[in-house]
């Protein structure tokens, strides 16, 4: 929980999520916990966890659940390099 004087950027609040950290956490810097957090992403969107996690696309619920995760997989990828959305 959030006490006074932990919030320290409400403009980067808006940010897309995982792209900066508007607070200070209690264990280490913001930049390590964006850090931990790109790296948690990348690790969880890829082809092995996709494999093993989703279902053979059987239907068009399945292939957007498929399509889903390679699109965050592409997001994962490129977060230091990407300041907003609009490329995806």
């Amino acid at each position: 929980q959030c006490g006074s004087g932990h919030i320290f950027s409400q403009r980067a609040s808006s940010r897309g999520p995982g792209l900066s950290c508007h607070f200070q956490p209690m264990r280490y810097g913001p930049e390590e916990l964006v850090r931990r957090v790109a790296k948690i992403r990348r690790d969880f969107y890829t082809h092995g966890s996709a494999l093993r996690r989703l279902p053979i696309p059987r239907s068009q619920s399945h292939l957007a659940a498929w399509n889903l995760h390679f699109l965050q997989k592409k997001v994962a990828n490129n977060l230091d390099s990407m300041r907003d959305f609009t490329e995806f």
